[in-house]
This record gives structure tokens, C-alpha cells and sequence, in this order.
């Protein structure tokens, strides 16, 4: 008989893990129902994923801390074990997230699963690399390299175009 143990690592629940400094809990909610409702062009459905899963109408469902966690008492853990149950890690990365220390752990604990390849960053505020108080990237997100990233700034590309721009579901696993 197989290891259930070491199968259930493979399984994967969530198609992404929106993780944001709780100072950006609008954009987060935002976010997590832009993903939910998005809707899977037909010529895609069907396809099948670097992990087996195969993509369906929509991108359902989605992690967001709120949603899924709040009746928990410990949150470590069951945060650990939902970005073990993940497809992609979305980070929003701003000021606020940039010195979270709950988003630095979630993009620390992504890599350490395996997942640097599937991480990726949306800009809501401030500037990457300023190494001030603007700085949007998280440290963890900073290296060893700094992210490709939509930017859903209006000094950028603006909150649906950065979305559409993300290149979600366009990345190599």
C-alpha cells in the first residue's frame, strides 16, 4: 500500500495563495474574487497542469487567509499546510506588505516546498528597489532575484490591465 502521507503532498486544493499585508486587505479581497471569477477561455479548458490537475471554467478555488482561516487558533501551521496545498503563491506587494512579516514567511515557506517558480507579484504601491520606505518587494521576493511582476498601479498598468498582465497560469513550473 502507498504512503498516504507522501501522496497528499503532491494533491493540490487551491489553484493560487493570495498573500497581503493585512493593510491591504481591500485589494486582497479584490484579488481573490478577480481569480474566482475569472473565466477560463474554452480552447484552455482541459488542459492539464504541471501537476496533473486539469484547468476547468474557472480558477476556483482560491486562498485567501479571511476566507479560509477564520475560525483558527493557529494560524502557522494551517497557513504551512495551505501553501503546501497550492498551485501558485500571488504576492501583493506594496509598503505594507514589504515589511510584513507574515508575507516574508509565506513566500519563504513557498520556496522551501518547492514552488520559487510559481511565485508571482503584483505591484499595488510604492517602488521596487528604493530600499526606503517605498519599497514594494518583500525581502524574500527580492532575492536571489527580484520578480517579474504585473504592475496594477495607475502610474503602471492600471488594476485590469496589470491583473490580465500577470502572466497567471503562463509560467513554467
Amino acid at each position: 500500500m502507498e504512503d498516504t502521507a507522501e501522496n497528499d503532498k503532491h494533491v493540490k486544493k487551491y489553484w493560487a495563495f493570495v498573500s497581503y499585508s493585512s493593510k491591504d486587505k481591500k485589494w486582497g479581497k479584490w484579488l481573490h474574487n478577480r481569480l474566482e471569477s475569472f473565466p477560463i477561455p474554452k480552447e484552455f479548458q482541459g488542459t492539464e497542469l504541471f501537476d496533473g490537475a486539469v484547468l476547468g471554467k474557472d480558477l476556483k478555488p482560491c486562498f485567501r487567509d479571511r476566507d479560509e482561516l477564520s475560525g483558527s487558533a493557529d494560524l502557522g501551521p494551517a497557513i504551512f499546510k495551505a501553501l503546501n496545498s497550492t498551485r501558485y503563491l500571488i504576492v501583493l506587494c506594496s509598503p505594507n506588505s514589504a515589511k510584513s512579516e507574515w508575507v516574508n514567511k509565506e513566500i519563504e515557506d513557498f520556496k522551501e516546498i518547492g514552488g520559487e517558480k510559481r511565485i508571482l507579484a503584483l505591484i499595488l504601491d510604492g517602488e521596487p528597489n528604493s530600499d526606503g520606505d517605498t519599497e514594494c518587494f518583500p525581502p524574500a521576493l527580492r532575492y536571489p532575484a527580484e520578480p517579474l511582476a504585473g504592475d496594477l498601479r495607475k502610474e503602471g498598468d492600471g488594476k485590469e490591465r496589470g491583473f490580465l498582465q500577470s502572466n497567471f497560469g503562463n509560467r513554467p513550473a
